[in-house]
């Protein structure tokens, strides 16, 4: 895929935000593998969600130095989620 999107001509004029939604949107659709591989596709984001957005130990900590939980519980959970860039 990366020589595809490195070699063809239509995508060295594409911005990387558009490469980035043009090739999620082809990974995420229903034929892409014949269908076969959707399932696993998710399994793995889900996968990666979990270690490396929501992993426990950085909710804990954002939620102890915070002081614990409260109304200000989403706006942490935010943090961690984006990691302080918002």
């Amino acid at each position: 895929m990366n020589k595809v999107i490195l070699e063809n001509n239509c995508f060295k004029w594409y911005g990387k935000l558009r490469k980035e939604c043009l090739i999620a949107k082809a990974v995420f659709d229903e034929r892409f593998g014949l269908g076969m591989l959707l399932a696993e596709i998710v399994a793995q984001v889900k996968l990666w969600l979990r270690k490396k957005v929501f992993n426990p130990q950085a909710i804990l900590k954002e939620m102890d130095l915070s002081g614990g939980i409260n109304y200000v519980g989403i706006n942490i959970l935010r943090s961690v989620e984006t990691k302080g860039k918002r």
